[in-house]
């Protein structure tokens, strides 16, 4: 018995050719493969972002018309810059952020840190002692993914690398940093860069 009994023999049979057509290497002449390629990405050594976008329309059949789609995807490098995050009780100041109160936030939009396993933040801090930086997921309350102690410099304009493992994270979030420190007040930290550590 047919496992699809409203069909004939004949037609199972041109069903099962065109299905075997379409192993790997066999595509007939009405199956076209995708692209493949690779993208190399600049080698300036500087940090930044790269926006791939891929588009593809296919010739459609008959009736049917044809059928389009579009993808885009933002590869970014592991060390962000303070001042391209969203600041929130703070200031962007020439290659900073500073100007930081206890609860100021900086927001990286849809970073996957998947493959992270540590934290750096090049941070100086002339004013409080005791500050940290709270690396949270989706909003400045959210899942907390690790506490990075910022080292007191004693001198605004110097600048230390302060590190901490990252806890697990999947898929794509924004990411927080929630600036903070015991005496709740102003004057925390001036920050350069964020590097999401392998």
């Amino acid at each position: 018995m047919l496992a699809h009994p409203q069909h004939t023999e004949d037609e199972v049979a041109i069903m099962l050719r065109w299905l075997l057509a379409l192993e790997k290497g066999k595509g007939g002449p009405t199956l076209s493969r995708g692209l493949d390629g690779q993208v190399t990405a600049p080698k300036d050594g500087k940090p930044g972002t790269l926006l791939l976008e891929a588009t593809y329309t296919d010739l459609g059949a008959g009736p049917a018309g044809s059928l389009s789609g579009k993808g885009t995807v933002t590869l970014r490098h592991r060390r962000l810059e303070a001042e391209s995050a969203e600041v929130d009780g703070g200031k962007k100041a020439g290659k900073v952020v500073g100007s930081t109160n206890h609860g100021a936030t900086l927001k990286f939009t849809g970073l996957n840190l998947a493959n992270s396993k540590g934290i750096t933040i090049l941070a100086s801090t002339g004013g409080a002692k005791g500050s940290q930086v709270e690396v949270r997921l989706d909003s400045p309350t959210g899942p907390l993914l690790a506490t990075v102690d910022i080292t007191y410099t004693g001198d605004w304009n110097k600048l230390v690398e302060n590190k901490a493992p990252l806890g697990p994270s999947t898929g794509r979030h924004d990411v927080y940093l929630v600036l903070t420190n015991p005496k709740k007040g102003g004057g925390l930290m001036n920050i350069d860069w964020v590097q999401f550590d392998r």
